[in-house]
């Protein structure tokens, strides 16, 4: 269905959709209802919206139990969404009464889809009566679309949208749809999302920052990093030319000493992802030993060790004379000890402008002698860092958190909570959803790691699973996991939709965000036993 375009089909399967809605078998009028939605069969409107209409008391009062089957009804409703149509008052009437979670989730997601005039007045009316989780999922949502983004700014100018409610998530959707707004411009400040500045590199040789550094004895050197496609040993974090270099050969990181044997003394198991924003750690230790970090969680360590002192170092520098670096560089910094595996892991996504041993930072406006056409840029996507008081609110929210996981719990109520929360996304034994990485064995990786990824799913994301936005001729935004691309289209997948076709013709701008999938959160939305009913059957995942 998404390798090839089906225009030419639309008439056939509009019919066959028509015949199986008309069915009085449920499991018939449900597959008509998915054919409907899934090939965006707007002719089906009449007929989805009759079906939707028809069970609309039941809809109502639904109380979904795993053994029920859901009515064909739901599945319209569904459909409805996929093809951003249908009656929004009825989406507004079950997402404002409906007793089932999973139907007033759908009515919000198709009110929020839906292209009628008055739409988004409706869901902004809808604000104050839904939960925090849902209040985030439609806003966010109504900022994806012009009419949305538009009833939005509305509600904030009116005060009848909290500033507190909006997260820089959204914030940022609305600066891609309005980069002239003041209200969004004065929004995006107020959330802290200002861009930061970035040391760039254009991928000339002469470009990159005489620092002249020394390296002796133990020392660590950190940085975040995006580079641009491809990435090779052109590409560097660190170097003396024909002496030493922190590198990139086959885009794995790597340290080259000349005279060495080998000559690569540590090289990264993990290939980098180019486009997107990753953090690199290499400390030597004082026996020697070299080790990686990617994204604060040790790659690689030597085999061999070499003590050698370094000096003239260079940020951004490459050794060949045939190109340099090509990317961003974020808070780099130099230490004058081999940092732990854990001071690496607990403050990789940490701005430390002073710190003990800390023997060199370079960010902001402050990135050594520029050379040739490096220069400072502004990055939106730049890793947001956080403060020293950010960090403190951050690791008392962990200390809350750890104490409720490490909690006993029912597992047998967590792993209820585990199929609504996590598999519409994840997989576990063959089951679940295919857009972010399978849970199996999750549980052999300890409280912390389970914490971490779900507390701040955005702090050290496996690039594979960052968010892919797509910016539509119309000016609508949709965002979602990159499937596949080619020369024509590409495949977008949501939670809880289906996979999408777009073609390049449709589509004004695509890119990476530094964002996960996975919604930030999670276990704030749920009361204190439900966390640890949660992590009890987490840790039994193993």
């Amino acid at each position: 269905r998404t390798s090839l375009d089906t225009t030419a089909l639309t008439a056939a399967l509009a019919s066959a959709a028509r015949a199986l809605l008309a069915s009085a078998d449920a499991a018939d009028a449900t597959l008509g209802a998915q054919v409907a939605g899934a090939f965006k069969l707007s002719a089906t409107e009449p007929d989805l919206t009759a079906l939707l209409t028809r069970d609309l008391s039941l809809l109502s009062t639904l109380n979904s139990q795993p053994s029920t089957p859901p009515p064909p009804s739901l599945a319209a409703l569904r459909a409805l969404r996929e093809n951003a149509l249908g009656p929004v008052a009825t989406f507004e009437r079950l997402a404002r009464s409906s007793t089932d979670s999973a139907v007033r989730d759908e009515a919000l997601a198709a009110l929020a889809a839906s292209r009628a005039p008055n739409a988004p007045a409706l869901l902004v009316g809808l604000l104050p009566a839904l939960t925090t989780s849902q209040r985030g999922t439609a806003l966010d949502r109504l900022a994806s679309t012009p009419a949305g983004a538009a009833a939005l700014l509305a509600g904030l100018r009116a005060n009848t949208v909290a500033k507190t409610d909006l997260g820089v998530a959204t914030a940022e959707k609305l600066r891609a749809l309005l980069p002239a707004d003041p209200t969004v411009a004065s929004l995006w400040k107020d959330l802290g999302g200002d861009a930061q500045r970035v040391l760039r590199l254009d991928g000339a040789n002469a470009d990159f920052s005489a620092t002249q550094l020394t390296l002796t004895g133990p020392f660590t050197v950190e940085c975040w990093a995006k580079f641009d496609p491809t990435i090779t040993n052109i590409d560097a974090l660190l170097t003396a030319p024909g002496k030493f270099s922190i590198n990139f050969h086959a885009a794995q990181l790597r340290v080259w000493l000349n005279g060495h044997t080998p000559a690569d003394i540590v090289v990264a198991k993990k290939k980098s992802a180019p486009r997107v924003w990753t953090h690199y750690a290499i400390t030597r230790d004082a026996k020697g030993v070299f080790s990686l970090f990617i994204n604060g969680e040790l790659d690689a360590t030597s085999t061999t060790a070499n003590n050698t002192t370094f000096t003239a170092l260079d940020l951004g520098r490459a050794n060949p004379k045939n190109g340099g670096t090509a990317g961003s560089l974020a808070e780099f910094r130099v230490w004058g000890v081999a940092r732990s595996a854990k001071q690496i892991l607990e403050n990789f996504d940490r701005s430390l402008p002073s710190a003990p041993n800390l023997a060199h930072v370079f960010s902001g406006t402050n990135w050594g002698p520029l050379q040739g056409k490096a220069r400072l840029d502004f990055a939106d996507d730049a890793p947001a860092l956080l403060t020293a008081a950010e960090a403190a609110v951050q690791d008392e929210k962990f200390a809350h958190f750890r104490t409720l996981a490490n909690t006993r719990g029912n597992p047998d109520s967590g792993k209820q909570l585990f199929t609504a929360l996590c598999l519409a996304c994840h997989q576990f034994a063959g089951q679940g959803g295919a857009i972010a990485p399978a849970l199996d064995g999750v549980g052999n990786t300890g409280v912390e790691a389970l914490l971490r990824n779900i507390l701040t799913p955005s702090a050290a994301m496996e690039s594979a699973y960052r968010t892919f936005r797509v910016i539509l001729a119309d000016g609508s935004v949709r965002e979602g996991f990159l499937v596949e691309e080619s020369a024509d289209s590409l495949v977008l997948r949501t939670p809880g939709a289906e996979d999408r076709r777009i073609l390049r013709a449709e589509i004004r701008a695509t890119s990476y965000l530094r964002r996960s999938l996975m919604p930030e959160g999670l276990l704030e939305n749920l009361a204190p036993e439900q966390v640890s009913d949660l992590f009890a059957h987490l840790k039994s995942l193993r």
